[in-house]
C-alpha cells in the first residue's frame, strides 16, 4: 500500500481526527511504502520538534519503505491530473512499485486515483 503524507501525518498524531483511522491502515498486512516528498512532508513536525532521528527509525522500524521516482515521470503525472506535487508523488510511488492501493485522507487525490484505477483506502472516507 503506498501512503500519503496525511496518513503517516495522522498516525504519528494522537490528537489528529485521522489517527485511529490511519492507525488502522498502518497495521493492514502487506507492504507499506511512501515516495521520498511525501516522508519529508510527513516529517516536518517531528523535525521540529527535534525528534527527526527517532521518527525516522519508529517507520522503518514499522515496514515503512522510501519510494523514489523520477521527475520527469512526476511531471506526466502533475499533466495529467492537475494534482498538487506531493499528491502526483503519491500515485508515481503506485505507479513505480506495480502496488495497486493507496491510502489518504484526501478527497480530490482518491478521486483521481480511483479514475486511474487505483484502489483507495480507507473506503468509507473517500
Amino acid at each position: 500500500m503506498i501512503l500519503d503524507a496525511c496518513v503517516v501525518i495522522a498516525a504519528l498524531d494522537a490528537g489528529d481526527p485521522h489517527h485511529t483511522a490511519a492507525a488502522a491502515l498502518l497495521a493492514e498486512p502487506g507492504a507499506l511504502r511512501i515516495h521520498e516528498v511525501n516522508l519529508g512532508e510527513a516529517l516536518v513536525a517531528a523535525a521540529n520538534a527535534g525528534l527527526l532521528d527517532q521518527v525516522r527509525r519508529d517507520l522503518a522500524d514499522a515496514g515503512i519503505e522510501e519510494v523514489h521516482g523520477p521527475g520527469h515521470s512526476l511531471a506526466r503525472i502533475r499533466a495529467e491530473t492537475r494534482l498538487r506535487m506531493p499528491d502526483c508523488c503519491v500515485l508515481l510511488a503506485a505507479e513505480s512499485t506495480g502496488d495497486d492501493t493507496i491510502a489518504t485522507f484526501d478527497h480530490r487525490l482518491a478521486s483521481v486515483a480511483l479514475r486511474r484505477g487505483l484502489r483507495v483506502l480507507p473506503a468509507s472516507d473517500t
